[in-house]
């Protein structure tokens, strides 16, 4: 399953942050967000922080906060723990593809 489909198993309300759930911005939050071993939303700073580091104006720090504040479905036991455990091995990966396509772009544009 893609990050896409195991956050609107449980969070569809994160989506509305990045519809595709393909951005660093998106994956850096959710490390706050999701893969601690309490989730909780994460603090006005944490996410002030990765709006500035990635460069996003499109959102507010409230708008952000607001999503991430929505509580997730009811869902059967175990559903949240087992999808925050795929997403956690989901993101590495994404960020080293896109961290090559990045590369390998940059580097065919600079010839």
């Amino acid at each position: 399953m893609s990050l896409r489909e195991q956050l609107h198993r449980f969070c569809p309300d994160t989506l509305a942050l990045c519809p595709a759930a393909d951005e660093p911005w998106f994956w850096a939050l959710l490390d706050l967000a999701l893969l601690r071993p309490h989730p909780r939303p994460p603090s006005i700073k944490a996410v002030t922080a990765v709006l500035t580091v990635h460069r996003i104006r499109r959102l507010t720090v409230d708008t952000v906060r607001v999503a991430l504040q929505v509580p997730p479905l009811r869902v059967a036991p175990g559903t949240i723990a087992a999808a925050c455990a795929h997403i956690a091995l989901l993101l590495p990966r994404l960020r080293l593809v896109h961290d090559q396509r990045t590369r390998t772009l940059g580097a065919r544009i600079d010839r």
